[in-house]
């Protein structure tokens, strides 16, 4: 029995809806899947790549930010298969961010053949569910943010991961600085959570679809 963990949560709620729109990171089609790899990285052709600490995997505006100083994201492709997957170690922080639209969703589909090991589910803070459907290997998530966290407790091997989002306007009023045209932009800490006045240290912001690493006096 594979057991499960997520640390975080957080966002705010969208006041607007619109059509879903569903955007796939299929990492298993490796070069096929349209996902624009971490500057320097590419699909190793067998084995292993090693991604750098801070790695976003990005399709147009959504991205997946993949964090972990001791212990980086992996991009495999086992000898003999046509197959590629992701596998993020433990202490992985997973930031995924949809541009000026919330998350209404996420889907981890797990390698059927590769044994995942997490820790147990714990309390959490936030309006959100979470189920994990064994028979299928998937890991589901559904809320309405603009951002979502997740501290991986453990190991997984990732076929593909779907987000959804609402295309609701999740920028609040703060206004980004030098470098990106002067247009609205959301900032997060480095534990995802939204910051309203970002100052006295490094931040995560968002503008035009695009994540980056800030630092504010």
């Amino acid at each position: 029995m594979r057991n499960f963990c997520i640390a975080c949560l957080l966002g705010m709620s969208c006041a607007v809806a619109s059509a879903d729109v569903v955007t796939t990171f299929d990492f298993s089609a490796g070069p096929e899947s349209g996902i624009e790899m971490p500057a320097g990285k590419s699909w190793p052709a067998s084995g292993s790549v090693v991604m750098d600490e801070d790695a976003v995997f990005r399709i147009d505006n959504v991205s997946i930010r993949a964090t972990n100083a001791t212990s980086p994201s992996r991009i495999y492709k086992a000898s003999g298969e046509d197959r590629w997957y992701l596998r993020p170690s433990a202490g992985t922080k997973l930031v995924f961010m949809g541009g000026s639209d919330n998350l209404a969703g996420i889907r981890i589909y797990l390698c059927p053949d590769k044994e995942s090991e997490l820790s147990e589910l714990p309390q959490m803070p936030g309006e959100y569910t979470a189920t994990y459907d064994e028979e299928n290997c998937l890991l589901e998530w559904a809320g309405s943010n603009p951002s979502v966290f997740m501290d991986l407790g453990g190991k997984l091997y990732i076929d593909k991961i779907e987000v959804t989002t609402d295309g609701a306007a999740s920028q609040p009023d703060t206004e980004a600085g030098s470098g990106d045209g002067g247009g609205a932009a959301t900032y997060l800490d480095l534990q995802g959570r939204p910051v309203q006045n970002p100052s006295g240290g490094t931040f995560i912001r968002i503008s035009s679809g695009l994540a980056e690493k800030v630092y504010i006096p």
